[in-house]
């Protein structure tokens, strides 16, 4: 198992994916974070009516595609507690604008989960 160092520009390419495990508990203290967010404007969230998940779906877009780019430094806290962040093949922080659009591409299906569609004729 590899063991995380700060410096990780002195690695090999194969050292610098993070182990399976690491990945899914760094995703879940992220959803724990956004999730308790979520709950603190509950009442405003069922205010809006359907809105509330476009403005759900910003919020989680502007968390993960900032935090996940050079702004954040390539890591979401979930990341940064478990030492381990976003990079390119050439092991820099990816922008913002490829951390946003994986974070759309990852999250907008999430955002469709259980939406009423008009039945089909």
């Amino acid at each position: 198992m590899v063991q995380p160092t700060e410096d990780f520009s002195k690695q090999s390419p194969s050292r610098w994916v993070a182990g399976f495990w690491r990945r899914p508990f760094a995703f879940l203290t992220d959803y724990l974070i956004l999730g308790s967010i979520g709950m603190l404007l509950y009442d405003w969230l069922v205010s809006l009516g359907p809105l509330a998940r476009a403005v759900g779906l910003a919020m989680v877009l502007a968390y993960f595609g900032v935090m996940n780019s050079k702004i954040g430094r390539g890591q979401t806290v979930g990341k940064r507690l478990l030492k381990i962040k976003v990079v390119s093949e050439d092991n820099e922080s990816i922008g913002i604008r490829i951390s946003l659009l994986w974070a759309g591409v990852l999250l907008f299906p999430l955002t469709l989960n259980g939406i009423a569609l008009p039945p089909s004729q």
